[in-house]
């Protein structure tokens, strides 16, 4: 029986979700892959050899000459003559209305990182348009989160959608083993954003009595702009226990980065999914997250992690007071807590198999 065949298009920047499940459904389906506007540092993506296309454009989104680009890209996938296209790319504004009239009556998913046109953080409204047009007319969406699921039956009720949760993000095994001086390391990993909220977690940490921060470190490891880094070079002057570390983390510093502290903390005001969250599960490292519904569907205080309110600097500190001084034998049930949650949810056969009944579906 001859394969379905499926285009999966992935831009660069959700190849960490991406870059597992795709070439394992290559033994389901016939995938012809493409990968967009790929990071030269991405060796990972270089060196791919399931990728049947890595595409470069020439010209930037807004620049109307962008429309030969697409059309040559939309042409090279209906020659392939899909059953189904999967993509995580929008392309804002020209991609999708060039896309849907090349590709009339092509099932299509949307991997949907973010569906909520409110919760764009700094985008202007003609972005927000475009995404709720294009999910107006795309046949299904994915989501990667429960909360993101209930948010999107709210927002288009009766609009097809199904719950995917992401892959543990997997950079390899550690180099090397790392023992502890006593020290509690905490690490902030990833891109700063005013949403990420790392303004409220130096504040917290800075305002800790001497008696926990002499026991305590903290590392800022993600880009940031130049006008935020000086703010915080400034902010953090004269305090050795935190270590700013601006700029692209390389995929391989990544394993002995998360096998080296404590605890990750995501302090974010707002969150569908968390790429640093499923890196930390992948290596067993406990979380400290801000109580939103992003993070306490995966999250119970205590148990396999701590949560704090949203937004609220004392509750994060107080939180951060009872870590640094908690007793090695309830940090070590929080890592088997992890590692047993991570086993029941997040099995890579089980969400294979999800991707499979999903596609299955559609394509019928």
């Amino acid at each position: 029986m001859e394969k379905k065949r499926i285009v999966w298009i992935t831009p660069d920047c959700f190849w960490d979700t991406d870059g597992a499940i795709v070439p394992k459904l290559m033994e389901l389906y016939n995938i012809k892959w493409y990968v967009v506007r790929p990071n030269e540092s991405r060796k990972k993506i270089q060196e791919n050899t399931n990728i049947n296309k890595i595409i470069t454009f020439n010209n930037r989104y807004y620049n109307p000459n962008i429309i030969k680009e697409y059309n040559a890209l939309l042409s090279d996938i209906v020659d392939f003559h899909p059953n189904l296209v999967y993509t995580g790319f929008e392309g804002f504004p020209y991609f999708m209305p060039l896309f849907f009239k090349s590709l009339k009556g092509i099932k299509t998913i949307l991997a949907g990182h973010e569906t909520n046109p409110w919760r764009r953080g700094s985008r202007k409204w003609p972005v927000r348009m475009y995404l709720k047009y294009l999910i107006q007319r795309i046949n299904h969406v994915q989501v990667f989160s429960k909360f993101a699921e209930k948010e999107f039956g709210q927002l288009y009720p009766g609009k097809s959608c199904t719950y995917i949760p992401m892959a543990l993000k997997d950079y390899g095994e550690p180099t090397k083993k790392f023992k502890s001086n006593g020290e509690k390391l905490f690490l902030f990993f990833g891109t700063d954003r005013p949403d990420k909220r790392l303004d409220i977690l130096l504040k917290a940490f800075l305002s800790l009595d001497e008696d926990y921060k002499k026991n305590a470190r903290l590392l800022i490891y993600g880009a940031t702009s130049h006008d935020n880094q000086i703010k915080y070079e400034e902010l953090c002057k004269g305090n050795d226990n935190i270590e700013l570390n601006f700029g692209f983390v390389d995929d391989n510093k990544i394993p002995n980065l998360f096998t080296s502290v404590d605890y990750l903390v995501l302090p974010y005001q707002q969150v569908s999914q968390s790429g640093p969250n499923m890196i930390a599960y992948r290596y067993g490292l406990p979380i400290i997250a801000s109580d939103i519904p992003g993070f306490s569907e995966r999250i119970t205080n205590g148990i396999n992690g701590y949560l704090f309110e949203v937004n609220n600097c004392s509750s994060l500190r107080t939180v951060l007071e009872y870590t640094i001084k908690a007793p090695l034998s309830e940090y070590s049930t929080l890592k088997e807590n992890i590692k047993k949650f991570v086993g029941d949810n997040y099995s890579f056969s089980s969400i294979i198999e999800r991707y499979s009944k999903m596609i299955d579906q559609i394509i019928q």
